[in-house]
């Protein structure tokens, strides 16, 4: 049986710069498996003049390089750059430098498509399977006349992905004492993202040939006298609401012909839907906030009717708090006295940019494994074409080893396998949340370097050997995947 305990940080406002939490863990048997520290975001769209529009509006990671400003991360570890676990018993439990740049390596090859198709990391920032998707930081309703609204929204980071104690499942802080969670995260490169804009989805066809989702059915005024138009009409039927891109509190903006003159903005732009009626014919009467047209005359027809989305005025992302969300256990009344777990020692290393290297590394004693990264700034996306990697002066293959090629995979699922983890992606693509996911030619190349080592006692020399086809950026970590314990 198990209690769910949340314990806040010790800060409490936090912004690009106020990036340091600490989160102290005492009275307890927890479960750190199960556990998970949260970050409870918002994120939110204005518009000036229209206080009931609402925006879908998402968050998304900038990375730091323009390409990679649109890129999912394959792990939401990558929220905390540097953590540190002390305790009482032992001082520095665990420290880990660059989580960031390790999750985003790891998780390339754990999450398999449907992480990305199905937004599991629950940023809602994914264009999924969906044309486009509504995101998930408001509640949008997509019929009747309820207000849509924005909501904060918990980013759930496992403490698996930030630390390799994450594992245990039994610490007992009246054996380990007083315990303190570090982090520095990565709170500036949390920003706002929408996958409905002002620019899409409304020009592109629902289907070959068919309406677009920007298109309204012509409306002639039948009712024997001068007709005021506060309300359209789509052209097409949605048998599924989900499938519509409109919304209740959504600002549009309205392009038509009145009565066959040109086609123009409506000079009261922007209207936002006050209730949305699913017709009887699968269509969608959107109604407005104020009058499209003004007394259009009997007989008279609006036709070549479009809308899009109007531009927010802003957008805005606040981090309100951050919390650790451990599992109590009262199913034992202790813990063990000595925990075994495996961490991660981050050696960073600068040369110049180059096509070529040749280094070589010392790795701590009790290394089982060695994962080079590429920090520039996180995702490893250097242009190297062939590497070799030796041990104590021993070559682990008899060739180059070529990316992409058999030999490549092999040893990365070899080094996967004495992690104790599962290779589900052997794709080495960052997947960009403005493509589909069936589009990996827009994706881009990303792949890390990894060997199994011999468990030994003393350090082992690691050599290095890269070639690229473009100048490297200079920068990488060689981690050591070590056996530890408290």
């Amino acid at each position: 049986m198990e209690n769910i305990v949340k314990i806040s940080s010790n800060q409490g406002s936090f912004s690009d710069d106020k990036n340091l939490v600490d989160i102290d863990i005492d009275g307890g048997i927890y479960d750190f498996s199960k556990s998970y520290v949260n970050v409870n975001v918002s994120c939110i769209g204005t518009l000036t003049g229209k206080p009931d529009a609402v925006y879908p509006v998402g968050l998304s990671f900038q990375e730091g390089r323009a390409d990679n400003n649109d890129v999912v991360p394959a792990s939401n570890g990558v929220i905390v750059k540097h953590v540190q676990l002390r305790n009482e018993k032992a001082g520095v439990v665990e420290s880990i430098r660059h989580n960031d740049v390790l999750r985003a390596g790891l998780g390339l090859y754990e999450q398999d498509k449907g992480y990305y198709e199905k937004d599991l990391g629950n940023m809602k920032n994914v264009l999924t399977t969906s044309h486009f998707s509504k995101l998930g930081f408001q509640e949008l309703y997509n019929e009747g006349s309820v207000l849509s609204r924005n909501k904060d929204v918990d980013i759930k980071i496992p403490m698996t992905e930030i630390l390799g104690a994450g594992i245990i499942d039994d610490y007992d802080t009246a054996k380990m004492g007083r315990t303190r969670l570090h982090m520095e995260m990565n709170f500036d490169k949390l920003a706002t993202t929408q996958t409905i804009t002002d620019a899409f989805p409304w020009s592109e066809l629902i289907t070959a040939g068919g309406n677009t989702y920007g298109g309204m059915a012509d409306y002639t005024n039948g009712t024997g006298a001068d007709q005021d138009v506060d309300f359209l009409t789509t052209s097409e039927v949605y048998d599924s609401l989900e499938d519509s891109p409109f919304y209740v509190g959504q600002p549009l903006d309205v392009n038509l012909q009145n009565a066959g003159a040109a086609a123009a903005d409506l000079a009261g732009n922007p209207f936002v839907i006050t209730s949305i009626e699913h017709q009887a014919t699968g269509q969608l009467k959107l109604n407005f906030d104020a009058v499209l047209v003004a007394a259009l005359a009997n007989g008279a027809q609006l036709s070549t009717i479009t809308v899009h989305q109007t531009a927010p005025t802003s957008t805005s992302r606040d981090i309100n708090k951050v919390e650790l969300v451990l599992y109590k256990r009262n199913d034992i009344s202790e813990g063990a006295d000595e925990v075994q777990f495996s961490s991660f020692h981050a050696e960073n290393d600068s040369y110049p940019q180059s096509t070529s290297l040749n280094k070589q590394y010392y790795l701590p004693s009790n290394c089982m494994n060695a994962l080079i990264m590429f920090n520039n700034p996180i995702l490893s996306q250097e242009p190297i074409t062939s590497y070799r990697i030796g041990l104590n002066g021993k070559p682990t293959t008899n060739r180059d080893v070529e990316v992409k090629s058999a030999l490549h995979y092999d040893l990365i699922n070899k080094t996967f396998i004495n992690m104790g983890k599962q290779v589900k992606n052997m794709a080495e693509k960052s997947i960009k949340s403005s493509a589909l996911q069936s589009a990996n030619d827009t994706n881009i190349d990303t792949r890390i370097l990894a060997v199994p080592v011999p468990l030994s006692a003393r350090q082992t020399q690691l050599s290095l050997e890269l070639n690229a086809s473009g100048n490297m950026g200079g920068q990488q970590i060689i981690f050591s995947h070590v056996l530890k314990k408290i």
